[in-house]
């Protein structure tokens, strides 16, 4: 059986979304977008990286702040190990962050999210 870890921070998600805008910003990276989830405490983080979205997605802690802060250490972890020169395990981390299989209608929530409309908007109100 997995061992549930849970993140100890003292940073609110406003302190983690400005960790994540500096981080970024280091990384050269204009497009994210943070998501948090409408109902529970997880939150998604959206970035740009090679003309592709890559989504990170935390769901076990038990706060939206120690769900943040576990996307931007994943984020933080992943860019520090390209850094040092270790690229392969970061373009493999990249690729496989990239390529997370969800359902069509997750994803249709995460576009209508990106767009900032409800999901229940009908499609000629978008046109």
């Amino acid at each position: 059986m997995t061992k549930k870890l849970v993140l100890e921070t003292e940073k609110t998600v406003q302190q983690t979304l400005s960790d994540l805008a500096r981080l970024f910003k280091e990384m050269a990276i204009d497009e994210w977008v943070p998501l948090p989830e409408d109902t529970g405490p997880g939150y998604n983080i959206k970035f740009m990286w090679n003309k592709k979205w890559v989504p990170i997605k935390s769901t076990l802690q038990p706060t939206k702040a120690g769900n943040i802060r576990m996307c931007y250490r994943a984020i933080h972890y992943v860019w520090e190990m390209q850094i040092r020169g270790i690229t392969g395990v970061v373009s493999q981390a990249i690729s496989e962050m990239g390529l997370v299989a969800i359902s069509a209608e997750d994803a249709l929530a995460e576009d209508y999210a990106l767009l900032g409309l409800d999901n229940n908007v009908d499609a000629e109100k978008i046109k």
